[in-house]
């Protein structure tokens, strides 16, 4: 317990060469300009977000003391582009740019942490500032007439000198050493496109569509224990999926079919990077069914699917079937439901996600498939005027 620690506290010794003490000094300013022309079709803003800053830190680590001032100037330009072809259409573009520092104590010429042998952080003076661009392409048009929506999305970034951990392992002890430094290579772009429309008697039946796809190309440094340079180690990302989306309306009743199906492919250039290609889906339906006597059946029906992966634990198909039966009494003052949680039992409490990163598993406490009753009343209370 606490107790014994607190008995053998006088005889405890201050480890002084781990010990390390940081005082962060920080000035900021932020200087902004822009510039805008407004005419009837289009619209166009420019501008320069700029921010001196003058940063220090005083360390101290053991017996070493360190005093690291950095003046910088992070510069953010913007551009945003609309033009409107009529009052249900446009196309917007827009673009910025933004300037990322290295954490200041990251600078320090020395040994960050070394507590752990097996897991030395190191700091790295010559750290540069990362430069982040984005461009974003929107186009959106609607037909009122139709109820009929159209949208596409566009997008690309570019992230230059950005700061990575290069780890140097050592497959003999499993120890590593890690130093920021910086790399180039990273980068992503993504399309999305989504499609709206009503149809049927009186357009009250609707159809959504929406796609994605997003590629991300990742790098690190990995380096071998007492190697003089670091391998570059690149992890390609690919995604696409569709979701559609139908609504019915069926007399007094209601039925949703939803689904959401996706594709993703990791490849990796080291050696023992596993290439992961899988596809996980969603597909469910949920409706709302007026009975007699006043009775409503809300339910939804839902699988959960996963396949593709090596490690079978990973290819999951879960069925979740959920309901209401609601009723009303005393005109409607009174209302009594009971609701059915997970009624087949499939739900499971572990979830587990890979991605180019490794391999997570959470591990939830849920409660098991339940029925509960729930009565509310309602009322109201008009408060008396003042005179009578």
């Amino acid at each position: 317990g606490l107790g014994n620690y607190r008995d053998f506290r006088e005889h405890s010794v201050l480890d002084q060469a781990q010990c390390n003490y940081t005082t962060n000094t920080y000035q900021n300013h932020n200087v902004s300009l822009q510039y805008r022309i407004v005419r009837t079709k289009y619209r166009l803003t420019t501008g320069e977000n700029v921010q001196p800053q003058i940063n220090s830190v005083d360390y101290t680590k053991g017996y070493k003391s360190y005093d690291v001032t950095r003046h910088v100037v992070n510069a953010s330009p913007t551009v945003d582009f609309r033009y409107r072809f009529s009052k249900v259409e446009q196309l917007r573009i827009r673009y910025g740019g933004n300037t990322g520092q290295p954490g200041i104590t990251d600078l320090i010429p020395d040994t960050l942490s070394n507590a752990n042998p097996l897991n030395i952080r190191l700091g790295n003076p010559g750290l540069k500032p990362s430069f982040t661009q984005n461009m974003r392409v929107d186009y959106q048009k609607s037909i009122p007439a139709l109820q009929r929506a159209f949208s596409a999305d566009l997008q690309y970034m570019l992230t230059q000198n950005s700061v990575t951990n290069r780890t140097e392992y050592n497959e003999e002890t499993g120890g590593r050493i890690t130093q920021p430094e910086n790399v180039n290579g990273n980068w992503d772009a993504s399309a999305k496109h989504t499609l709206r429309y009503s149809f049927g008697e009186g357009k009250k039946h609707s159809m959504d569509i929406t796609s994605n796809f997003n590629y991300r190309n990742s790098v690190d440094l990995m380096a071998e224990a007492g190697a003089a340079q670091a391998t570059r180690s690149i992890v390609r990302n690919a995604a696409l999926s569709v979701a559609p989306k139908l609504s019915l309306t069926l007399g007094k009743h209601a039925l949703n079919i939803t689904s959401d199906v996706s594709w993703n492919r990791y490849a990796g250039t080291r050696a023992t990077f596993q290439n992961i290609s899988a596809w996980q889906y969603r597909i469910g339906a949920d409706g709302t069914v007026h009975l007699p006597w006043q009775f409503d059946l809300t339910t939804d029906l839902t699988l959960y699917g996963r396949t593709g992966y090596a490690d079978a634990q990973l290819n999951t198909a879960d069925l979740v079937w959920n309901a209401r039966l609601a009723r009303p009494f005393c005109k409607g003052k009174l209302l009594v439901m009971v609701d059915g949680f997970d009624i087949l039992g499939q739900l499971s409490n572990v979830t587990r996600t890979v991605n180019a990163q490794g391999r997570t598993e959470t591990y939830t406490n849920v409660m098991p498939r339940y029925a509960l009753l729930h009565v509310m009343y309602r009322f109201t209370k008009h408060p008396k005027k003042k005179g009578k």
